[in-house]
């Protein structure tokens, strides 16, 4: 095969072979405008709506703590994630460009928490339990974005 006949991009790896940059080979993802006011969560629940439309908030599982076997679906987690921010929001008084630090171990409503908290615009700023003080009081301390 010559080079005139030989595909641009490896359809096994990605390769380009005009570029010499390897490209995804899944497909594109469909990103919202770039100007449109949007959370990270509420970007990744439009997703979830976008590939189940008929039940976007159906009782299918969404987390599972391995550890305790305690399960959580869909639904709840959407309602929790939207109690948790309004609480956030109205009463503690959380909202964009406010940093939360977030110290916890591995917990099945850290999810609810960092999802409540990016659809506020909070900035996560998430730390090692298992940290020594004064690497947890660094981070603490550190300024904010």
């Amino acid at each position: 095969m010559d080079q005139a006949t030989k595909p641009l991009v490896d359809p096994k790896s990605g390769f380009n072979t005009i570029t010499n940059i390897f490209q995804s080979l899944r497909p594109p993802i469909h990103l919202p405008p770039q100007h449109t006011p949007i959370s990270a969560a509420d970007y990744a629940f439009s997703l979830r709506r976008l590939n189940s439309p008929t039940c976007p908030d159906s009782d299918s599982l969404a987390l599972i703590n391995s550890s305790t076997g305690q399960r959580l679906s869909y639904s709840e987690f959407t309602r929790k994630t939207q109690t948790l921010s309004s609480y956030l929001h109205s009463v503690i008084g959380l909202s964009k460009g406010h940093t939360a630090f977030v110290l916890s171990q591995n917990l099945i409503q850290v999810p609810i928490l960092y999802f409540s908290l990016l659809s506020l615009g909070v900035v996560i700023s998430p730390a090692n339990p298992l940290g020594t003080e004064s690497e947890i009081s660094t981070c603490a301390d550190s300024p904010s974005v």
